[in-house]
């Protein structure tokens, strides 16, 4: 790594609170957690990593000439730092695509965020045949601002809110591609996007369903996730929350489960595996119904080179949430797992509950909880009748699943930001090889401490 570093202008502001270092980005307001050597590096900024490294030592901070050149890569890789070299990015297969795709996208009092997302579809290499948006009874006039404003979109009103669940279901049924595309109100493309899916999609077999690589719309140079999954006496989780992309991210091809925040839907996995489970209203739906497709064989792709943002809770905050997720947790794997791993999840999940339950003691959240808990008990009955029509997965099938929790570590801290330290790059980033390390490192690393 040869070429002089600087930081982008105006891009990133460094903030420190109780000890602890930040960077703001200033376009929109989300914030990374980082340490005192990224504070260090960037204060000794412009230089190259040679001069950086010489004046660290000076200061008394030991780094390798690996381990710097380690960081200072993923440091340009999350727009951090700009150097003469920067990372080279990930081509794709270039290849003609075939078929066609509808979209559907279920409103709620979001017309900030659908008029972004809107014009960033109307901006795709490969545009939807229709799109179609559900407005979830917002209330404020957003079916008659969409005709307005956007009058090659078709929109469904709806008379009362369905929720999420809900929503996508009415949605589905009025298209008729072989592909839908679902998105959150709150998401935006970049352009590639629909051809990058249909592209991932097309010479597989089995393919249920395909999802983007999503990235935190306030920090863009971060994942929101990459398909999602639930593990044991954990909550249900977007997989590489936190991670900069990278080789780490790009290897992926297939996940435990899809977020329906943003997934390109088979057809003909969603005549067969039936639409989401209403009931489920908000919040593990999308788990829900990619464990019935595994069920019934389907395949979960990854295409990670397909980028889109998230606004991440532009739609459900607070107690609402928390109850949706609590119950439908337990609903989710009663109906899906095995019956051991069923049995093991649920003692778990139930320890959770009420340790949450006596922190939240006296607050608005106890009483959701306790909803969320009562309501997944009285849709037992209902679990039990599905598991005796339906069954769940296989022994087989559910060990598949839960081995695809990757990494096991979310690098993002109690506040929800993603964390950038140098702890983070010894702890996972620096196990891969980051293409460009061998042919730009500064020399060969000399035996000492390693930060």
């Amino acid at each position: 790594m040869d070429g002089k570093l600087f930081s982008p202008s105006g891009l990133y502001e460094e903030v420190k609170e109780e000890g602890r270092f930040f960077l703001i980005f200033r376009e929109r307001g989300g914030r990374v957690e980082t340490d005192r050597w990224t504070h260090e590096i960037l204060r000794l900024l412009p230089g190259t990593a040679e001069s950086l490294r010489e004046a660290l030592l000076a200061e008394g901070f030991f780094f390798s000439r690996e381990r710097l050149n380690q960081y200072l890569l993923l440091l340009e890789r999350a727009a951090v730092l700009k150097s003469d070299h920067p990372p080279e990015g990930v081509e794709t297969a270039g290849t003609s695509v075939q078929g066609e795709v509808d979209v559907v996208i279920v409103s709620y009092r979001g017309q900030e965020y659908l008029r972004r997302n809107l014009l960033s579809l109307q901006g795709q290499s490969l545009l939807p045949k229709r799109i179609v948006v559900v407005d979830n009874a917002s209330g404020d006039g957003t079916p008659q601002w969409l005709s307005r404003e956007f009058p090659g979109v078709e929109v469904l009103p709806l008379k009362r809110n369905l929720h999420y669940a809900g929503g996508v279901n009415e949605g589905v049924a009025l298209t008729r591609s072989p592909w839908v595309l679902i998105l959150n109100q709150d998401i935006e493309l970049e352009r590639g996007v629909v051809e990058e899916l249909l592209r991932r999609a097309e010479g597989e077999e089995d393919v249920g369903a395909v999802v983007p690589q999503m990235r935190l719309w306030k920090v863009p140079f971060f994942l929101n996730g990459l398909g999602n999954v639930m593990g044991l006496g954990d909550w249900g989780a977007d997989q590489w929350q936190g991670y900069v992309d990278g080789p780490w991210i790009r290897k992926e091809r297939e996940v435990g489960s899809a977020c329906f925040g943003a997934v390109l839907v088979s057809r003909e996995a969603w005549e067969l595996v039936g639409p989401l489970d209403k009931r489920f209203k908000s919040y593990y739906e999308d788990m829900d119904w990619s464990l019935r497709a595994r069920r019934q064989g389907f395949r979960l792709l990854a295409a990670p080179e397909a980028v889109v943002y998230h606004r991440f809770g532009g739609s459900y905050m607070g107690d609402r949430k928390l109850s949706f997720v609590v119950r439908n947790r337990l609903l989710s794997l009663w109906k899906n797992f095995s019956l051991g791993a069923a049995k093991q999840y649920t003692l778990a999940a139930l320890k959770h509950g009420l340790r949450l339950l006596f922190e939240a003691r006296g607050s608005g959240a106890f009483m959701a909880l306790l909803w969320a808990h009562g309501s997944a008990f009285l849709n037992l009955p209902r679990i039990l009748l599905f598991r005796l029509r339906r069954g769940g997965m296989t022994e087989a099938q559910t060990a598949d699943y839960l081995r695809r929790v990757t990494p096991l570590r979310r690098l993002i801290n109690k506040e929800g930001d993603p964390q950038l330290s140098l702890s983070a790059l010894r702890s996972f980033y620096a196990d891969y090889d980051f293409g460009e390390l061998e042919k730009n490192r500064v020399d060969e690393p000399e035996k000492g401490p390693i930060l």
